[in-house]
């Protein structure tokens, strides 16, 4: 029986530099990255709430317009999920690759689409914000 390591050695030209690169790639952890949810507040509100809490958010080197950014932070003293912006829905946890195919859809408000992919349900928030996008945000002093 083949061995998913075999699979990927075949598919690599058993190009023992290459296969350690790939399997390499296993070990490295991938930078956290939000949505912001745009229909409930503006990015430049999100920014200053971010910078606030000693985050940074970094637009992705390889898209040129996106409400997905990758965070870092000062301190990690409390997990994303647990945070009040969080579970406000003023951001969403998604993975830039996530985030791409929603963006690239030329959808407009009252517009239909059939999510067939929705779990855990990443794309259906950006559907669901570029739906229903409205200019009246939620406003922060």
């Amino acid at each position: 029986m083949k061995t998913y390591h075999d699979m990927i050695s075949s598919l690599l030209q058993n190009n023992q530099s290459d296969i350690d690169a790939y399997f390499g790639c296993y070990q490295e952890s991938i930078e956290k990255s939000i949505k912001i949810v745009t229909h409930k507040v503006s990015q430049d509100d999100l920014f200053a709430m971010a910078k606030q809490y000693g985050w940074t958010l970094t637009a992705p080197w390889f898209v040129t317009h996106s409400d997905t950014y990758y965070i870092t932070r000062d301190t990690y003293d409390m997990w994303l999920g647990k945070h009040w912006l969080h579970t406000s829905w003023f951001f969403y946890m998604q993975e830039v690759a996530a985030s791409l195919p929603a963006n690239i859809l030329p959808i407009k408000t009252w517009d239909v689409v059939l999510d067939m992919c929705a779990a855990p349900g990443g794309k259906s928030v950006q559907l669901w914000d570029g739906l229903f996008h409205t200019t009246e945000t939620t406003s922060f002093p």
